[in-house]
């Protein structure tokens, strides 16, 4: 739990099996539940996902009747066709909302997402500020710093042609995947009309 609000984690993969790992690890200890949604990979990210999933302690409850329960931290499903990352949020999105998450992250499996900064896009959200953030890389030189020229030029040049089709002026770094969403903001989505693949 974090600030008394139940937190999922979807994390979207498609052939990571060298970072997954590291990924699923990194995941800060008041997160609630991981949902780990492989897309079809074609290399050992199943396996890497299954590894971690034995690994990791369910955490324990009490019941009313005084006996235990487990549930587990790590939840990890598989897509039986490449259907986009897109497709593999939507499915985390339902099983968070199913599980009675309040608050849903998306931490893309490519280790590119630091989990030491997911408390900065919960905050609003918990503080009721906000029902949906999402993570800005342009926003100070060090975060840039880490991109390459060409991939901070592409950033930069879709942020402006992001901002003239949407209209949105304030918007930066449209293309950052990492995000959190309130379960009541989540809940009025139709989650089916969104994109399959990257949208």
């Amino acid at each position: 739990m974090y600030e008394e609000h139940r937190i999922g984690v979807v994390v979207p993969v498609y052939n990571e099996s060298e970072f997954i790992a590291d990924v699923l690890g990194g995941v800060p200890a008041f997160v609630d539940r991981i949902y780990a949604v492989d897309d079809c990979s074609t290399d050992d990210t199943w396996g890497e996902i299954q590894r971690q999933q034995r690994a990791v302690e369910a955490p324990t409850a009490t019941t009313t009747d005084g006996g235990a329960e487990t549930a587990p931290r790590l939840v990890a499903t598989r897509h039986a066709d490449n259907r986009g990352r897109g497709a593999a949020v939507k499915t985390g999105y339902g099983m968070a909302l199913d599980d009675g998450m309040e608050v849903v992250a998306v931490m893309d499996g490519d280790g590119q997402m630091d989990p030491a900064h997911l408390d900065r896009l919960l905050d609003p959200i918990v503080d009721g500020v906000a029902d949906y953030t999402k993570g800005n890389r342009l926003s100070t030189a060090a975060h840039r710093a880490q991109m390459s020229r060409w991939r901070v030029f592409g950033n930069v040049l879709l942020t402006g042609l992001t901002r003239v089709a949407s209209g949105y002026w304030g918007m930066t770094d449209p293309q950052n995947g990492y995000t959190a969403i309130s379960a009541d903001a989540l809940s009025t989505l139709d989650v089916d009309a969104l994109y399959d693949r990257y949208g």
